[in-house]
């Protein structure tokens, strides 16, 4: 039996959460993690890095995202060297973003990475899963468990994958592998997506219908999985499933 027929459909690329609400309670668990890792420890999801690289990545990204948004034009991506307290320095960077954030209109025009959306909420959106996916990345660079990710936040950074990261990819010169339809479903909210091949095209994403290949599970766990992270048990059916799954999805 496929999955999709029963689920709540997603209006792909509208979803409705506080996203600023999930960024802020985002960059607190960065820094919660920050302050229990060795700086020096490798990240297991990007192994060329040190838990101190990726934290200068992800500050980069935020003085980016930041100065983006200010000007309204797309702008160069800084280099930044690590300090060596990496939870208070990404505080204090993160604190910066927030400010941003919080003075900037989302409905002001910007440059973004997706045509279809050229305003400030689209870096609401993509801080906020660039930060969460990060903050597993180190939390799973120390002992201990990893937080769960709010369902609604998953089902979130899912659309974004399928609707904002698979048309930039395709732009890219990456296609995901994707042969047939599959339905991509998160079983604890209800919502799922039916992703459709179109040749020379990126996928076209619609809600969620049933389809005897699909990829199933926890929102959680379907988002890290599309990241290529560690995560729990997903039911994949089919090969064109399996095959879309193992492809590059994300940068």
């Amino acid at each position: 039996m496929g999955y999709g027929a029963s689920a709540r459909s997603c209006q792909t690329g509208q979803m409705t959460i506080d996203r600023l609400g999930a960024l802020r309670h985002v960059v607190d668990r960065m820094a919660a993690v920050l302050s229990a890792a060795p700086p020096a420890s490798e990240v297991p999801a990007c192994p060329e890095w040190t838990v101190a690289d990726l934290t200068a990545h992800i500050i980069s990204v935020h003085r980016w995202a930041a100065s983006i948004m200010l000007s309204t034009t797309k702008q160069e991506f800084p280099d930044v060297r690590p300090e060596d307290d990496l939870a208070a320095w990404y505080a204090r960077m993160a604190a910066a973003l927030l400010a941003t954030v919080d003075a900037v209109d989302p409905r002001e025009t910007c440059w973004t990475m997706d045509p279809t959306n050229r305003t400030v909420a689209f870096w609401r959106r993509r801080q906020l899963h660039e930060t969460l996916v990060h903050s597993v990345d180190v939390a799973q660079a120390r002992p201990g468990e990893v937080a769960p990710i709010d369902p609604d936040v998953a089902v979130d950074g899912i659309d974004e994958v399928l609707t904002m990261w698979l048309p930039r990819m395709e732009r890219r010169g990456v296609s995901a592998d994707l042969v047939a339809p599959v339905c991509v479903r998160a079983n604890d909210t209800g919502d799922a997506w039916l992703v459709t091949p179109r040749p020379g095209e990126a996928p076209e994403v619609t809600p969620g219908v049933s389809h005897e290949s699909y990829v199933a599970g926890p929102a959680a766990d379907v988002f890290l999985m599309m990241w290529k992270r560690a995560a729990g048990p997903v039911d994949v059916h089919g090969d064109a499933a399996e095959r879309f799954l193992a492809s590059r999805l994300t940068p």
